[in-house]
């Protein structure tokens, strides 16, 4: 017999909107762990934003030098974030750096030198830190 799909609904005090599908989850045992804790708040909604874009509709294409990213792969491009949670880029920058450095994402391709978008990766890393 096959499972039954349940589908979240939230609740009246989480979403002004409850038809609105889009929600990050974000694991008690995350929100507990010291990479979690080190983070400052503005890193943390970074990557709740940057969580929200893996169920996108647009998906990243495979690439010539890493071949075909992973499911899990997404965009966080400038105009995701310019002006709506920075407007100092080498803020934002640090703190994806941040967030790099301490196992959240990863960077399955960097677009610098082809003038393509970055390509990034949720991480599992933060773990073992």
């Amino acid at each position: 017999m096959g499972r039954r799909k349940y589908e979240y609904l939230p609740k009246s005090w989480e979403t002004p909107d409850p038809k609105n599908k889009k929600y990050v989850a974000i694991h008690a045992l995350m929100l507990r762990h010291p990479s979690w804790i080190d983070l400052t708040p503005k890193q943390q909604v970074l990557y709740m934003n940057m969580k929200m874009q893996v169920y996108s509709k647009d998906r990243p294409k495979s690439s010539v030098a890493n071949g075909e990213p992973p499911a899990e792969a997404f965009y966080f491009n400038e105009a995701m974030w310019l002006g709506k949670l920075y407007t100092n880029k080498p803020q934002y920058y640090r703190d994806r750096d941040m967030l790099i450095e301490r196992g959240f994402i990863a960077i399955f391709e960097n677009g610098r030198n082809t003038k393509t978008k970055n390509i990034y990766v949720p991480s599992n890393k933060w773990h073992k830190s």
